[in-house]
Protein backbone atom coordinates (compact mmCIF):
# COMPACT_ATOMS: atom_id res chain seq x y z
CA UNK A 1 0.00 0.00 0.00
CA UNK A 2 1.40 3.40 -0.99
CA UNK A 3 1.57 6.33 1.40
CA UNK A 4 -1.22 8.02 -0.57
CA UNK A 5 -3.44 4.92 -0.32
CA UNK A 6 -2.74 4.74 3.41
CA UNK A 7 -3.57 8.44 3.76
CA UNK A 8 -6.88 8.06 1.92
CA UNK A 9 -7.80 5.01 4.03
CA UNK A 10 -6.97 6.92 7.21
CA UNK A 11 -9.11 9.89 6.10
CA UNK A 12 -12.03 7.61 5.30
CA UNK A 13 -11.71 6.10 8.79
CA UNK A 14 -11.62 9.55 10.42
CA UNK A 15 -7.94 9.31 11.39
CA UNK A 16 -6.82 12.77 10.33
CA UNK A 17 -3.47 12.74 12.17
CA UNK A 18 -2.48 9.39 10.63
CA UNK A 19 -3.56 10.63 7.20
CA UNK A 20 -1.43 13.76 7.57
CA UNK A 21 1.57 11.66 8.61
CA UNK A 22 1.20 9.57 5.45
CA UNK A 23 0.62 12.62 3.24
CA UNK A 24 3.68 14.35 4.68
CA UNK A 25 5.81 11.25 3.99
CA UNK A 26 4.57 11.08 0.40
CA UNK A 27 5.13 14.84 -0.01
CA UNK A 28 8.76 14.64 1.10
CA UNK A 29 9.35 11.94 -1.53
CA UNK A 30 7.46 13.73 -4.32
CA UNK A 31 5.77 17.10 -3.71
CA UNK A 32 2.66 17.36 -5.88
CA UNK A 33 -0.31 19.71 -6.00
CA UNK A 34 -2.63 16.76 -5.36
CA UNK A 35 -0.90 15.89 -2.09
CA UNK A 36 -0.93 19.52 -1.04
CA UNK A 37 -4.66 19.79 -1.79
CA UNK A 38 -5.36 16.60 0.15
CA UNK A 39 -3.35 17.78 3.17
CA UNK A 40 -5.10 21.16 3.17
CA UNK A 41 -8.51 19.50 2.87
CA UNK A 42 -7.70 17.24 5.81
CA UNK A 43 -6.47 20.14 7.96
CA UNK A 44 -6.32 23.70 6.59
CA UNK A 45 -2.99 25.47 7.15
CA UNK A 46 -2.60 28.13 9.79
CA UNK A 47 -1.79 31.58 8.35
CA UNK A 48 1.80 32.65 8.84
CA UNK A 49 0.89 36.11 10.11
CA UNK A 50 0.97 39.62 8.77
CA UNK A 51 3.94 41.16 10.59
CA UNK A 52 7.28 40.60 8.93
CA UNK A 53 9.06 39.80 12.18
CA UNK A 54 6.43 37.21 13.13
CA UNK A 55 6.63 35.58 9.70
CA UNK A 56 10.44 35.51 9.81
CA UNK A 57 10.40 33.82 13.21
CA UNK A 58 7.83 31.24 12.05
CA UNK A 59 9.75 30.63 8.83
CA UNK A 60 13.00 30.11 10.69
CA UNK A 61 11.34 27.58 13.00
CA UNK A 62 9.74 25.80 10.04
CA UNK A 63 13.14 25.13 8.48
CA UNK A 64 13.97 23.06 11.55
CA UNK A 65 11.01 20.73 10.85
CA UNK A 66 10.38 18.30 7.98
CA UNK A 67 8.80 19.79 4.87
CA UNK A 68 5.03 19.35 4.57
CA UNK A 69 2.36 20.44 2.10
CA UNK A 70 0.31 22.60 4.50
CA UNK A 71 3.36 24.80 5.04
CA UNK A 72 3.69 25.09 1.27
CA UNK A 73 0.08 26.25 0.97
CA UNK A 74 0.52 28.81 3.75
CA UNK A 75 3.63 30.15 2.04
CA UNK A 76 1.82 30.45 -1.27
CA UNK A 77 -0.92 32.50 0.40
CA UNK A 78 1.71 34.75 1.98
CA UNK A 79 3.47 35.22 -1.37
CA UNK A 80 0.18 35.92 -3.14
CA UNK A 81 -1.17 38.36 -0.56
CA UNK A 82 2.17 40.16 0.11
CA UNK A 83 0.97 41.58 3.44
CA UNK A 84 4.07 43.67 4.09
CA UNK A 85 6.25 45.60 1.65
CA UNK A 86 8.19 48.21 3.62
CA UNK A 87 11.95 48.36 3.16
CA UNK A 88 12.27 47.27 6.77
CA UNK A 89 10.59 43.97 5.83
CA UNK A 90 13.41 42.90 3.47
CA UNK A 91 15.12 40.71 6.10
CA UNK A 92 11.78 38.98 6.74
CA UNK A 93 11.28 38.32 3.05
CA UNK A 94 14.82 36.92 2.84
CA UNK A 95 13.87 34.34 5.47
CA UNK A 96 10.58 33.61 3.69
CA UNK A 97 12.36 32.99 0.39
CA UNK A 98 14.86 30.73 2.14
CA UNK A 99 11.88 28.75 3.35
CA UNK A 100 10.47 28.68 -0.19
CA UNK A 101 13.72 27.07 -1.35
CA UNK A 102 13.58 24.63 1.55
CA UNK A 103 9.97 23.56 0.86
CA UNK A 104 10.83 23.03 -2.82
CA UNK A 105 7.24 23.04 -4.10
CA UNK A 106 7.18 22.92 -7.92
CA UNK A 107 4.07 25.12 -8.02
CA UNK A 108 6.18 28.06 -6.85
CA UNK A 109 7.66 28.37 -10.37
CA UNK A 110 4.31 29.43 -11.82
CA UNK A 111 3.70 31.68 -8.82
CA UNK A 112 7.05 33.41 -9.38
CA UNK A 113 6.24 34.09 -13.04
CA UNK A 114 2.84 35.56 -12.16
CA UNK A 115 4.26 37.67 -9.32
CA UNK A 116 6.87 39.18 -11.59
CA UNK A 117 4.16 40.11 -14.08
CA UNK A 118 2.30 41.96 -11.34
CA UNK A 119 5.46 43.85 -10.39
CA UNK A 120 6.06 42.15 -7.06
CA UNK A 121 9.45 41.04 -5.72
CA UNK A 122 11.70 42.75 -8.19
CA UNK A 123 11.82 43.21 -11.91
Amino acid sequence: MSALDAALAALINGQTDEALTQIDAAWRANPTLELRALACAAKPPEPLGIKGSVVAKAAGAAMEAPRHPRLSAALEKLLTDVPFTADSSKPSWAVVFSLVRYVNDPSYLALAKNSRRRGRFGR
